[in-house]
């Protein structure tokens, strides 16, 4: 799934961080990225 339609779905629902380490997801600057490793 594109991480723009993941973000589309996030925004929906009123969610505002993901967990993972993918970095694609720093263009999306209202949403907060969290690293579950760290």
């Amino acid at each position: 799934m594109p991480d723009a339609h993941i973000v589309a779905l996030m925004r929906e629902n009123g969610v505002r961080t993901i967990w993972t380490r993918d970095r694609d997801f720093r263009r999306f600057r209202d949403i907060q990225i969290r690293d579950p490793f760290k």
